[in-house]
């Protein structure tokens, strides 16, 4: 599926790193029709690749093109093929023939759209992994109506595409950092493992929004500001201080230090992850039995 605009604004540009490489072969190899033809054809060019939504699971873009139409009155796009491939794999084929009309005497925009899981990209592109670009190549033929028949121009643009290696968090046990009955209160701390196992470059996280519950009950809902960076194929663990009221959890906790019983946790938040693309928002949800120590 393809879709037509007239100079629409544009959406959320990519970065230098995913820039054009490559020019646009157009006005050639017209068929019998030959040099005839070349005056009455559009011209065509690659424009950007637009990002309208981007996550550590999927990916929503589209491919921009400007077709700039020298004719008086409008031309009817008669029938458009393309294929796009991401290093030498192709992922996405298609073909229109709805006939769309291009304005006389000026540019309209060709956009087509690709939605893409980043699990399917793996599954299709050994290669994917631990890199933050993938090389694309996107390209077919457009056929034109125009006065004296159809004129058929082929493309053929290159460039890099976005990869998102969505980081891990575990929780790795949790131990008794403090006991004070005459205070009513216990801490304890929670281990979080955070990794990096198949990213490119390095990440960074920044404002851990957590909530944790005990045996099924929420005790403590906080903000984490600073997570250490994880290098690409390394991991850390960060230390959260949880304080329990010993009222409402103090004969649980005992239970687990006196009768080596496990407790029931569960780890709920979401935290920024600094990425080349940005900052984008990721989810955590944790759960599992583990001795107190």
């Amino acid at each position: 599926m393809f879709k037509l605009t007239k100079r629409v604004s544009v959406l959320i540009v990519m970065t230098a790193a995913i820039a054009s490489s490559a020019t646009i072969v157009a006005c050639k190899q017209l068929g019998s029709l030959g040099d005839a033809l070349a005056p009455f054809t559009p011209k065509l060019r690659f424009k950007e690749m637009s990002l309208k939504s981007l996550s550590f699971s999927a990916i929503d873009v589209d491919f921009l093109f400007a077709l700039d139409n020298p004719n008086p009155v409008s031309v009817k796009l008669a029938s458009f093929g393309y294929a796009l491939g991401l290093q030498g794999v192709e992922i996405l084929k298609g073909t229109q023939n709805d006939g769309l009309k291009l304005e006389a005497r000026g540019e309209s925009e060709l956009a087509i759209p690709l939605s893409l899981t980043y699990a399917r990209i793996f599954e299709l592109v050994a290669a994917s992994k631990g890199k933050d670009n993938l090389d694309y190549s996107i390209g077919g033929q457009l056929g034109f109506n125009t006065p004296v028949g159809v004129a058929h121009v082929p493309f053929q643009h290159r460039g890099a595409f976005p990869v998102l290696h969505a980081p891990d968090f575990s929780i790795k046990g949790i131990s008794l950092g403090d006991f004070s009955p005459l205070q009513g209160k216990a801490r304890l701390d929670l281990k979080l493992g955070v990794a990096n196992p198949s990213g490119g470059s390095a990440v960074g996280f920044q404002n851990l929004r957590y909530n944790i519950s005990l045996m099924g009950s929420p005790i403590v809902e906080s903000v984490l500001a600073a997570v250490p960076d994880v290098a690409s194929g390394a991991s850390s663990e960060v230390v959260i201080p949880i304080v329990v009221n010993l009222l409402t959890a103090g004969a649980t906790i005992a239970d687990s230090i006196t009768n080596k019983k496990p407790l029931d946790l569960g780890f709920q938040g979401i935290v920024d992850v600094r990425t080349p693309f940005g900052v984008i928002p990721f989810d955590i949800k944790e759960v599992g039995n583990f001795l107190l120590k």
